[in-house]
């Protein structure tokens, strides 16, 4: 999961998707790696107060987490690219144009898989988030489009609670598909 300063979305993203996997897979749940970083990382820093509050309030758990910058070997060991917006999914193909094909915002990803048929994929989940990848790749275009901003994810850094809390909003439903998805 990629945002700017990887202490607010990314990672109540990442440790979210983390936590209703474990719930979903058990012992499988190591099977998907998952990672967040920022573009113009804070780099050191831990998650903002609110940002861990509210995934606190999801189940989630912030301990130990640090934010990291956006590397060109992290997007090339990745076989999902989620961003919270497209900008940050525009900046993480010029840095790793390899990751074009398998590079969505969070939201879209969503969009495009909603409604769709996932009967098909393996049951492995490493084997699912790549099926997963192929089939929203394949959606492209003929799903309709989000209205201009849908796909992205606010940030809320430096704003208020509420600005945090309609945030997690944006994220939850995305991250609880996503997980089902995965899982199966």
């Amino acid at each position: 999961m990629v945002c700017t300063g990887n202490v607010c979305r990314s990672p109540l993203t990442e440790r979210l998707l983390a936590t209703r996997l474990s719930q979903r897979l058990a012992e499988r749940s190591d099977r998907v790696v998952i990672g967040s970083a920022g573009v113009r990382a804070l780099v050191g820093s831990s998650m903002t107060v609110e940002a861990a509050g509210e995934l606190r309030s999801l189940g989630g758990d912030a301990t130990g987490f640090v934010s990291r910058q956006l590397t060109v070997d992290l997007l090339t060991d990745a076989d999902l690219v989620l961003a919270a917006t497209r900008q940050h999914r525009s900046e993480a193909v010029s840095r790793c144009p390899r990751v074009l094909r398998c590079a969505f915002t969070l939201r879209e990803l969503h969009r495009l898989l909603a409604d769709a048929d996932l009967s098909g994929l393996p049951d492995d989940p490493a084997d699912r988030v790549r099926g997963l990848v192929e089939l929203a790749r394949g959606r492209r275009g003929f799903v309709p489009p989000a209205e201009e901003g849908d796909d992205d994810v606010a940030d809320p850094y430096g704003r208020s609670a509420q600005a945090y809390a309609a945030t997690t909003r944006q994220i939850a439903p995305a991250v609880d598909f996503l997980a089902s998805a995965i899982a199966g």
